[in-house]
């Protein structure tokens, strides 16, 4: 039963190749993992919008060859089930036909950040090696995970489809793309200008599968949307109320916590807890890290409780607040976290960096809870009465 489960999962990762593609590249290597170069210092941002389908716009004219600059670019997974990435240029090329492709070292990559952690796990590239378009899906840890199918057009587009599941269908994705033009195909040497989308050729697009959990004091869990139900202690007794949560990156499980420092775990790893030790304070709230190992517990008064692959950064414990602690949110990295009171100050620790607070400021309701954005640029305060 497991060789056919394994027969099977692989065989969704195959996509029929364009006609007369082979696995291998230009000079009859297998496709591989690309290390990108660094992005130009100083270079200007891409925008991007946070929308089901991930994009991001990127400036024109920062590349001499107007085939090799890149416009805008996104990644989606949300043509179930399949995935797609694609470019759109300054102007048209034809990768079938154009000499800077077929004799030259033409290629785009997009590369996928599927975990939610800044780095790319996977990369979709796309080049023609003399026989045709191919596609290839290389993962980091390992060989191609499958061949997918190129898209050229509608006008200066190119890119390409393959099945979500060779990437492991994630919850989330980012995604940043890069595209090496070769302007002399028949020289011995090329400079063969490179852009990537964003310029500064970090992870956007992070978007979330549609869903989210609702969780009471008591541990009941109400799943809308894609969030899935993966227990609840709703029928338990609990000495103390539920007062966080944190899930996978995937979706694929949650971990509770309880004001003593109970930690429930349901499809998720425990890795410890506070329950039945002395408190000085309440557990308010809890972060886990991005690899999914560890979580970290935070109480009232700014005390800081690393568990797994979570270290300590430091806290607010024994230090002197205006206002309780509510909340925690942890950096993408895992490498710092932010706290937050009810009167809205923030104290960052690690690679957190202050963006600003409300502590001085009048709020017509106290602040309960906060989150980071995907790349760590910012975050989101909440009030009791829903003030953002």
């Amino acid at each position: 039963m497991r060789k056919i489960t394994l027969f099977v999962a692989l065989a969704l990762c195959v996509v029929t190749l364009a006609p007369g593609a082979s696995a291998a590249t230009a000079k009859g290597k297998a496709p591989r993992w690309r290390t990108l170069p660094a992005a130009p210092a100083g270079s200007p941002s891409g925008t991007y919008s946070a929308q089901a389908l991930r994009n991001t716009n990127d400036p024109g004219g920062d590349v001499p060859f107007c085939q090799g600059d890149i416009v805008s670019a996104s990644a989606s997974t949300d043509s179930a089930p399949n995935a797609s990435v694609s470019v759109s240029t300054a102007c048209s090329s034809n990768p079938n036909t154009d000499s800077n492709w077929i004799d030259g070292a033409s290629i785009i990559v997009w590369e996928l950040d599927t975990t939610d952690d800044g780095v790319g796990d996977y990369q979709v590239q796309f080049e023609n090696p003399g026989d045709g378009v191919e596609v290839s899906v290389v993962a980091r840890s390992g060989p191609v995970a499958s061949q997918g199918t190129p898209v050229i057009g509608p006008g200066t587009s190119l890119g390409a489809t393959f099945p979500a599941s060779c990437i492991g269908s994630p919850a989330t994705l980012g995604f940043r793309s890069f595209m090496e033009w070769d302007e002399a195909p028949t020289a011995d040497q090329c400079d063969c200008p490179d852009d990537f989308a964003p310029d500064d050729g970090h992870f956007v697009g992070y978007v979330a599968k549609q869903g989210y959990w609702l969780l009471g004091q008591d541990g009941g869990v109400f799943s809308f949307g894609k969030a899935a139900f993966h227990g609840s202690t709703g029928s338990l007794h609990l000495n103390q109320p539920v007062v966080g949560m944190a899930a996978q990156a995937d979706g694929s499980g949650y971990w509770f916590v309880a004001a003593d420092g109970g930690i429930f775990a349901f499809d998720a790893p425990f890795f410890g807890s506070m329950g039945g030790q002395p408190l000085n304070r309440p557990i308010v709230g809890m972060a886990r890290t991005p690899d999914g190992q560890g979580y970290w517990l935070v109480a009232s008064d700014g005390g800081i409780f690393s568990f797994g692959t979570a270290r300590f950064f430091g806290s607010m414990g024994g230090q002197p607040l205006n206002k309780p602690i509510v909340g925690m949110a942890a950096t993408p990295d895992g490498r710092g976290y932010w706290l937050v009171a009810s009167d809205g100050g923030i104290f960052a620790f690690g690679t957190a960096r202050f963006f600003g607070s409300t502590g001085n400021v009048p709020l017509n309701k106290p602040i309960v809870g906060m989150a980071a954005t995907p790349d760590g640029r910012g975050y989101w305060l909440l009030a009791s009465d829903g003030g953002i």
